[in-house]
């Protein structure tokens, strides 16, 4: 059987509604998606495969997320400029910050939150120190939604930029990422849509900041025009790992020097006092405001004991696992030492 009739029997089965957001597709909006990949032996039959529309489809592969959910992006690019663009900060009262919370479903920021968002809205350097899972990133968001221009975010890992930019597409937040694993076309789709500016935040690996003869095209479309943050996650790379780990991090600064300086917003869940200073250093950002916040972990117990014989070192261990739910144990000169979350 072709594949355009298995898909159009896929579609009648559905209804022509998208099973995800239960709307009505037609025409290229209407798609066919596999349950089990291709790639992982899934088949072309009705009961793998099921109708999704154009948007929905895209957000299963965010590596063809242009090519699949362009008339997506583009209609959300046109509600948030409806709604936020031309925002100046004396037109920025509580009620614009309240509809750009209700717009990313947000009912109410958590503590330490607002200093951060306001100073950035006040087009000021920010580094903010916060544990994980507590709220940094809408810190960048939030204010990324009220710039007119877009806004880069230095990520590490691949995953975390498709994990994030997956949330924000689903809560209608036009971003994307660029990386190695995109196919050329997808690439080109995306860059296009990135000179058009339609997405307010574009992830990147610090890598794709250097220069790079092979990249310029991308880094002319990129680095071109005004940037409305710089926004670095993870910040603690650029000096605890140094050259251990991602040289380029230490070079995000020559970066923002040469693209005119634009506002830098740093996070880190761990900086001690001379790493912060280190940061905003390499970032050429020493005036910007830091906060910091909650970092006490009280989730986390750190246990040691001396003994000098192999004997009691095992009496211990084997205390310690009754004692414990799941406990991390370092066996060192000084006796096991235990991490736990409790």
């Amino acid at each position: 059987m072709s594949w355009r009739r298995i898909r159009r029997e896929v579609l009648e089965r559905d209804g022509w509604i998208c099973v995800e957001c239960q709307s009505p597709i037609k025409g290229r909006n209407a798609h066919a998606h596999h349950k089990l990949p291709r790639g992982l032996g899934g088949l072309d039959t009705l009961e793998n495969l099921i109708s999704l529309c154009s948007g929905c489809h895209s957000l299963k592969h965010m590596n063809l997320q242009a090519s699949l959910g362009r008339r997506l992006i583009e209609r959300i690019a046109v509600r948030v400029a409806r709604l936020f663009d031309k925002t100046s900060l004396a037109d920025l009262d509580g009620g614009k910050l309240g509809l750009a919370l209700r717009y990313l479903n947000i009912d109410r920021l958590r503590k330490g939150q607002l200093e951060p968002i306001l100073a950035a809205l006040n087009n000021k350097s920010v580094l903010f120190i916060s544990p994980t899972g507590s709220g940094k990133s809408l810190c960048f968001q939030l204010p990324a939604l009220l710039k007119e221009e877009k806004s880069l975010v230095i990520s590490p890992l691949k995953a975390l930029m498709s994990d994030q930019v997956g949330g924000l597409l689903n809560r209608e937040y036009p971003a994307t990422f660029i990386n190695s694993d995109l196919p050329k076309k997808e690439k080109e789709l995306r860059l296009e849509l990135i000179k058009k500016n339609k997405f307010k935040l574009v992830y990147l690996a610090p890598e794709r900041l250097e220069k790079n003869e092979r990249m310029r095209a991308e880094q002319q479309v990129i680095l071109g025009s005004k940037l409305g943050y710089l926004i670095v996650d993870e910040a603690h790379c650029i000096d605890k790992w140094g050259d251990a780990f991602r040289p380029s991090y230490t070079k995000i600064g020559s970066t923002r020097s040469a693209i005119g300086n634009p506002p830098v917003l740093a996070f880190t869940a761990t900086a001690g006092r001379k790493t912060r200073r280190r940061i905003l250093e390499n970032l050429h950002a020493t005036d910007a405001e830091v906060f910091i916040q909650g970092v006490d972990r009280p989730n986390i117990a750190l246990m040691r004991f001396n003994a000098s014989e192999d004997e009691k070192r095992v009496a211990l261990v084997k205390v310690s696992l009754r004692i414990f739910t799941g406990p991390c144990l370092c066996l060192g000169n000084g006796g096991p030492r235990m991490a736990n979350k409790m």
